[in-house]
């Protein structure tokens, strides 16, 4: 097999969504896997696949690089008409697939932040990052393309760190539409990183119905690649080194024991420590102060399904019209700091209304 490290989160939040794209990563690393010990004669008959190009769209001037072996590069007017420029790729690249291109945008029109968040699937980051879109970036909720790319994972602390990419959506859809009137297919929208190549993150719609059918038929195509990667490796296994399948197992057999006392002893502290917390901090003056508070603070549509309130702590879980607006309204609060929301905000089943978890803290200095 390949001579690389495996690194296996056995902490890591699993849900039935994930189940796609956790497969499409198993057997992307189980093929490299049987690539590595094929005989040269099969490997030589297997198709690689074909590379796209991709087009640095900067401002005035395209810097066009076409997939393949013999990738060149060729800059492009983009200041003149569509048939002007495809009259350039003609020339310039006669033998330039049009089937597939990535699209790499200029560094200076996007903004780029690292977050954090509560811990959660990689595929709910980008819904959860675009409901804050309006306090995290410059641009407004309802025109905003949004990617996001998980760079860390603190399971003990129950958080995750990821990159975020905020780009204006009607200068990305009118690129896109441009690309189209050409005979170009975008496949993929990135942004330029700090070496001047991809920087990893994917600015296209979600909504895309042409994104939306290509996932489709990958996922189908999963389902068709099982059988055939099973039976090849029935003839891989055969060359295989035990010792090295030895080893892997043994490590994750190690491992998964310590995370889960690991995880069984904190829920342990919590439940033990939590109860003489509230019993310690109990104070009915302070809790009626601050149930006045959130009723002064709370618009007449939001409403409240769990209130707790532990030392210095407040969270709040209920439903709303507009929850992420409710993060100024309780900032405005003299008597609360380090409002954030716990969890993403969603919609509450059947309505129109948010779901949202607030956590904050009283300030201390302040007392009814």
């Amino acid at each position: 097999m390949a001579d690389h490290a495996i690194t296996i989160d056995l902490s890591a939040p699993a849900r039935i969504g994930d189940l796609p794209r956790l497969a499409g990563a198993f057997f992307r690393w189980w093929g490299a896997e049987l690539l590595e010990i094929m005989p040269r004669q099969v490997k030589a008959l297997i198709p690689k696949a074909q590379q796209p190009a991709v087009l640095f769209a900067r401002r005035g001037t395209w810097r066009l690089v076409t997939g393949g072996d013999d990738a060149h590069a060729i800059e492009l007017d983009a200041g003149g008409s569509d048939s002007h420029i495809a009259e350039q790729i003609l020339q310039r690249a006669p033998d330039f697939a049009m089937s597939r291109l990535a699209v790499v945008l200029p560094r200076d029109g996007v903004v780029t932040r690292r977050i954090e968040l509560p811990m959660m699937p990689e595929a709910s980051v980008r819904d959860a990052v675009a409901l804050q879109a309006d306090r995290l970036s410059p641009f407004k909720a309802d025109n905003v393309r949004v990617a996001a790319r998980v760079v860390a994972r603190h399971v003990i602390e129950g958080k995750l760190e990821a990159d975020v990419a905020f780009a204006p959506g009607a200068r990305i859809a009118e690129l896109e539409a441009r690309l189209a009137a050409l005979g170009l297919k975008v496949v993929a929208v990135d942004v330029e990183g700090a070496n001047g190549g991809a920087a990893g993150f994917d600015l296209r719609a979600s909504s895309d119905p042409a994104g939306a059918r290509q996932s489709l038929l990958v996922h189908a195509g999963l389902a068709a690649s099982a059988a055939l990667m099973w039976a090849l490796a029935s003839y891989a296994l055969v060359a295989a080194r035990e010792s090295e399948i030895e080893s892997w197992k043994s490590s994750v057999a190690a491992w998964k024991p310590v995370a889960e006392r690991a995880a069984g002893l904190r829920r342990q502290i919590a439940g033990m420590s939590e109860p003489f917390e509230i019993a310690r901090t109990h104070e009915p003056a302070r809790l009626l102060t601050i149930l006045t508070e959130l009723t002064d603070r709370l618009p007449d549509d939001a409403r409240l399904t769990e209130f707790r309130f532990a030392g210095d702590a407040v969270e709040l879980t209920g439903i709303a019209s507009n929850a992420p607006t409710l993060i100024s309204k309780l900032e405005a609060s003299k008597r609360l700091t380090h409002v954030k929301f716990r969890a993403p905000v969603t919609r509450w089943q059947g309505t129109v209304q948010d779901r949202f978890e607030i956590s904050a803290k009283l300030e201390t200095g302040r007392r009814p």
